[in-house]
């Protein structure tokens, strides 16, 4: 279990009572007891809600490094710009329904699609689009920071 306890960060609530987590500290405490049990396949439904935004990047880190680690990881969740880095698949829905399945830059990029499942596209999607209205071309549409300074340093060259 200690294992568990230093790959979510979790130290400094080892001796404290349930009952005095926050919401977002007992989240983190719930995904760490079940990768504990190191499943293949893991359903998470909104796993960022209720962290701040490093608890939310610590948990996108862990489940990239599980699924580097080949867990299956299938997440449902509103707080695309955090996970479109590591997603390797993107499917948007509306209503029970799908309305666009593929790589994440194909589906992220599609403003139409994101609109009609409600979903807000990333910050990078948005600026790519500023760009492109500016008439700045860059290659690809960015999911990362690193991402965009690699297409802006190949579009300099």
């Amino acid at each position: 279990m200690d294992k568990y306890i230093a790959k979510f960060g979790l130290e400094p609530l080892r001796d404290r009572a349930p009952h005095e987590l926050s919401g977002g500290e007992k989240r983190l405490v719930t995904l760490a007891s079940v990768v504990a049990m190191e499943p293949k396949l893991m359903v998470l439904d909104e796993p960022t809600s209720e962290l701040d935004p490093v608890n939310a990047q610590r948990l996108v880190d862990t489940l990239e490094v599980l699924h580097a680690e080949g867990s299956t990881v299938i997440i449902s969740e509103h707080r695309v710009d955090l996970l479109a880095p590591m997603a390797t698949r993107v499917v948007a829905m509306s209503e029970g329904r799908v309305v666009l399945d593929g790589e994440p830059g194909q589906v992220l990029s599609n403003l139409r699609a994101l609109r009609e499942a409600r979903v807000k596209p990333p910050k990078l999607v948005e600026l790519y689009y500023e760009l492109v209205r500016r008439e700045i071309t860059i290659d690809d549409v960015p999911l990362s920071v690193r991402d965009l300074l690699n297409l802006l340093a190949r579009e300099g060259s």
